[in-house]
């Protein structure tokens, strides 16, 4: 469920998420995740104690966020790209830092910086090694958004190249960063042997 960023009120969503993982709970064991999902710039309504949901009586909560950016113009420096999103990523840490719920990034993109064609000269894959780094500090994942767009940089996997520099190394980005404990690894990159987790 998208709350949007105004257009419903957060108490609303409080009681609802109540109702709903309390009912969810008559079926599904305590220990398997239940995700909200709530965009960066409003984490900061779950930090506060009286919204928490015990995990005595909800069982594992955890929150999912997504973190976009639509600058115009488009940021072509990776300091600007950066700097764009240090709100976000602080909101998000900050939540996680104080709350202890264990959160996933379940949607960033390569977006903005350019149309992502030969003539695009950003360097997307400092800026994805950059955001991987970033989403380590704090969440258990991260997914981009999305696989195979028909514009490069929303498409950043299935594209052989963004831009006019090397493709994203996402393998060497994505080497040896599982956060996971070792029996939950496997050597492939794109799956965790724990599936049943989720």
């Amino acid at each position: 469920y998208d709350p949007g960023l105004g257009k419903h009120s957060r108490h609303h969503l409080q009681s609802f998420y109540h109702r709903a993982i309390r009912s969810a709970r008559k079926h599904l064991d305590k220990e398997k995740p239940l995700i909200i999902f709530e965009w960066a710039a409003r984490m900061w309504y779950w930090r506060h104690q009286k919204n928490w949901f015990a995990r005595e009586d909800y069982g594992r909560v955890m929150f999912s966020t997504h973190l976009f950016m639509y600058p115009n113009p488009p940021t072509v420096t990776q300091t600007a790209a950066r700097d764009s999103f240090s709100g976000g990523l602080h909101s998000v840490h900050e939540f996680a830092l104080h709350t202890g719920y264990d959160v996933l990034v379940t949607e960033y993109a390569l977006n903005s910086h350019g149309d992502g064609r030969k003539d695009d000269h950003f360097d997307y894959n400092r800026l994805t090694d950059w955001f991987i780094h970033q989403f380590e500090q704090f969440a258990m994942g991260s997914m981009v958004w999305n696989f195979d767009s028909f514009y490069p940089a929303w498409g950043p996997v299935a594209k052989a190249k963004i831009g006019s520099g090397k493709p994203v190394q996402w393998q060497d980005i994505l080497k040896d960063r599982c956060r996971w404990e070792k029996k939950n690894c496997t050597d492939d990159l794109w799956q965790v042997n724990d599936i049943g987790l989720f």
